[in-house]
């Protein structure tokens, strides 16, 4: 091999102190997918998934442990109490932990924040990320990240944890909030800096890094340049 591609260059670091890789000196640090979504007018898209709200967050993923839901509801629900014009919409293609889920928002007085949306069609996503602000993920561990990817392209704002993956796709928190993997005061410290945060700022920045870095084109010039200086 001449070349390793990672997504985060930590990460490949881990293979080689692990004996997987034989050279730190091939990693290269390149996004591994891209999407086609861009943004379009947010009205536009509330009319087509029915989202309302003044603070719009949203959930992608599998309902399992690495995607850690739990710790986000926990968060938010608590998040809710001290902000009660934000609502956590939930789409999910399974539904591990779905019964526990529900139990937390039974038992909160703010479990109406929490709309469990279930399957989408991943061509909907499109409007579903253009209707939201913020997109919240609590992956404790991701190759890269098509989700946080796909917001990011739409100007959702990233609230994720930081693992190497998602750092390099946020530019280390710039396009986004960054906080512990696992740690649901963590979480609710993020949602919270959400509200005194310039979110226009924060969008420009999304799209603008999404553009330079995250997109096909930037990606196919990323390992053209590996390739030819190699």
């Amino acid at each position: 091999m001449d070349a390793y591609l990672f997504a985060s260059k930590p990460m490949g670091l881990e293979w080689v102190n692990k004996g997987n890789l034989s050279s730190a000196q091939k990693i290269y640090e390149v996004m591994e997918v891209s999407t086609h979504f861009h943004p379009i007018n947010k009205e536009l898209a509330r009319l087509k998934t029915g989202v309302s709200g003044d603070s719009v967050f949203l959930w992608v993923g599998r309902l399992n442990d690495n995607k850690d839901p739990l710790n986000v509801v926990k968060a938010f629900l608590r998040f809710a109490a001290v902000s009660p014009r934000a609502n956590l919409y939930m789409i999910y293609q399974t539904d591990e932990l779905l019964n526990e889920i529900r139990r937390l928002m039974n038992a909160s007085h703010y479990g109406d924040k929490i709309i469990l949306v279930g399957k989408v069609f991943h061509d909907d996503l499109h409007y579903w990320f253009n209707s939201a602000d913020f997109l919240i993920s609590g992956s404790h561990y991701e190759g890269s990240g098509t989700a946080v990817c796909e917001a990011m392209a739409c100007g959702c704002v990233p609230v994720v944890t930081n693992i190497d993956s998602f750092k390099m796709i946020t530019d280390n928190g710039r396009c986004g909030l960054l906080y512990e993997v696992g740690n649901e005061n963590a979480l609710l410290n993020a949602l919270l800096k959400t509200e005194a945060s310039n979110i226009e700022e924060k969008r420009k920045n999304c799209l603008e890094y999404f553009k330079s870095n995250l997109s096909f084109e930037a990606i196919a010039n990323r390992i053209q340049e590996i390739a030819t200086g190699l």
